[in-house]
């Protein structure tokens, strides 16, 4: 993040974000006891089709593991639910803003 400026710091409640906007992408990093626990992309890249989206989404799924990893588990109509067992990762996809978070968990 440091590459592309300082990041604003949010706090709401308990929950400390580090965000970054820029004219590309923009981005922010949840942190909880100094662990990052989500983090939030809206990448416009691919935006307009079907087919980009759908790359963008396997693409961000990649970054986080093992594609094959992955599971679809749930779709409300807004959002689509891929959760990965091994990494201790679950990524939301908004359908209508295509917008990615990924939340980290922290094993028990």
């Amino acid at each position: 993040m440091s590459t592309l400026g300082m990041p604003e710091i949010e706090k709401t409640g308990e929950d400390i974000s580090y965000r970054i906007n820029t004219p590309e992408f923009e981005m922010a990093i949840y942190e909880e006891n100094a662990f990052v626990k989500s983090v939030w992309y809206n990448d416009p890249l691919g935006r307009r089709w079907k087919f980009s989206k759908k790359r963008k989404i396997s693409l961000y799924l990649e970054r986080y593991g093992n594609k094959e990893d992955w599971e679809l588990r749930m779709n409300n109509g807004w959002m689509d639910y891929y959760f990965n067992e091994k990494s201790k990762v679950a990524m939301v996809y908004g359908i209508h803003k295509d917008v990615i978070r990924f939340n980290i968990w922290q094993s028990a």
